[in-house]
């Protein structure tokens, strides 16, 4: 009853009071809600928290699914203990609390049933940021000087499996161009052979390939238009002391031929 309904009907002074007492009766029964409902370990009582839970008369009417639950003396408005059914099998149920009002709430009773299946992925979310620039890969700062003592590999390998293995090109200085490789064979001790300085062996195909393939430079002219010859394919003097060791030496697969 609201404050002008009072003044309407009860002009006087005790009419006042009298409402102000009206308005705490109703103040005192709220509207039924259920906050959470848990059963105990033995499945033998239910409780019950929310608010107004206590009807102005009497007990709280509990259901749960098709039973209807026996409510404990100490119940108040906002707790009720219920009585469980003997015999409750696990599964999710629907709560019902009657007092001031009715609430619903769901609740499961024993363990959790199977998890269901997957459901459909859902949309793609939106692109993340950039993350952080990652450490720098391995290089190799030029001009490169290694040393190693491996006598079970090269110290330097390279596999190219679709092209070239290394392609080196010969720079320029004081006018002069300088070789693109220079290379040194390792000495020998006093009593061993020192090492080539190139070693090449041919690939294996419909026509075996070369050892070493040398292309000599063409024909080029200088500034003043004087034409030069081309370069040599392959340029070689043979170690000293000894006079008669050959610059080149060419070894026939079946024929063992030296030149």
């Amino acid at each position: 009853m609201t404050h002008q309904t009072c003044r309407r009907f009860f002009p006087l002074g005790r009419g006042i009071a009298l409402c102000a007492l009206l308005a705490l009766a109703g103040a005192a029964y709220a509207q039924t809600d259920i906050l959470s409902a848990a059963a105990n370990s033995t499945l033998t009582t239910i409780t019950i928290k929310g608010t107004g839970l206590q009807p102005p008369s009497g007990k709280p009417t509990v259901s749960l699914g098709g039973y209807t639950l026996g409510v404990g003396a100490n119940s108040n408005d906002v707790q009720i203990v219920a009585a469980l059914p003997p015999g409750l099998k696990p599964g999710t149920y629907n709560l019902e609390v009657t007092a001031n009002g009715a609430a619903n709430f769901d609740v499961t009773i024993g363990s959790d049933g199977p998890t269901g299946p997957a459901g459909p992925a859902g949309p793609a979310g939106p692109a993340g940021p950039a993350g952080p620039q990652g450490a720098p890969g391995t290089s190799i700062s030029l001009p490169f000087i290694g040393t190693v003592s491996s006598a079970d590999g090269a110290a330097f390998t390279v596999v190219n499996t679709a092209g070239v293995g290394v392609g080196v090109l010969g720079g320029v200085t004081g006018g002069v161009g300088q070789q693109a490789i220079g290379a040194l064979g390792g000495g020998g001790s006093g009593v061993t052979t020192g090492g080539p300085a190139f070693s090449g062996t041919g690939g294996i195909g419909i026509t075996p390939g070369d050892g070493i393939d040398v292309t000599g430079a063409a024909v080029g002219t200088s500034s003043y238009s004087y034409e030069y010859e081309g370069g040599s394919g392959v340029s070689a003097t043979g170690g000293p002391p000894d006079p008669y060791k050959p610059a080149v030496r060419a070894l026939m697969p079946l024929e063992g031929l030296a030149t």
